[in-house]
């Protein structure tokens, strides 16, 4: 009697037990198809601050020194894979010369002057993107990936600063372009908490690359 009262607990535990591996199975397959909620999510809104690897848009002369790109970036969770945007960036170039110089003044005397010039040149995106979110399909605690593309607008501002302007004139010429930009990019998130982060990004802008903080809202 004792011995079938156990097999009859027995069977009915590795019954309890079959349909629990069942069911903790299917749960697991429906879990892998859904974007895990610390990735990627429909409604969320991404703020990047960043700064540039390897410029590309800067002026290519010997003297002039270029700050790195400076970049921010927005973007909104349209769905639970498309997220939209807007993109900023800039970068300064600037080059200092000093000298002597003769002139003639309004009374017709040559003067000797001494001078101290700044040029700059500040460059600048301005843009619209989109990207693909692949939290659903590539599922890494924590970590976002990411591909999309950008079109925007490029442009370029020329000044020049002096202590002494008296019978000279700038002998640069103003140095700029402007037109439609458009490129493609791919980058990743990571985040140590819920709403805090550290991005990295590349293939567009004002550089090669971008890393920098990400906060989530």
């Amino acid at each position: 009697m004792i011995t079938r009262s156990l097999l009859l607990c027995l069977l009915i535990s590795t019954g309890l037990c079959a349909q629990n591996k069942k069911e903790k199975k299917t749960t697991t397959t429906v879990e892998k198809h859904e974007a895990m909620s610390n990735t990627f999510e429909k409604g969320q809104v991404d703020i990047n601050l960043g700064i540039g690897l390897l410029a590309n848009r800067y002026y290519y002369a010997s003297g002039w020194r270029t700050s790195p790109p400076i970049n921010i970036s927005i973007d909104k969770g349209i769905t639970k894979n498309v997220s939209l945007g807007m993109y900023l960036a800039y970068v300064r170039s600037s080059y200092r010369t000093s000298g002597d110089y003769i002139y003639k003044d309004n009374n017709n005397v040559w003067v000797t002057a001494h001078y101290n010039d700044v040029h700059s040149i500040t460059y600048g995106v301005f843009g619209f993107r989109g990207a693909f979110h692949f939290a659903e399909y590539i599922q890494v605690e924590d970590l976002d990936l990411y591909a999309g593309g950008m079109l925007g607008y490029s442009f370029a501002k020329y000044k020049w600063s002096t202590d002494n302007s008296a019978g000279r004139t700038n002998s640069y010429a103003t140095t700029g372009y402007g037109g439609a930009v458009g490129s493609f990019y791919f980058g990743g998130r990571y985040r140590f908490t819920e709403k805090f982060g550290v991005y990295g990004e590349f293939g567009y802008g004002l550089a090669y690359g971008n890393i920098g903080v990400n906060f989530k809202f």
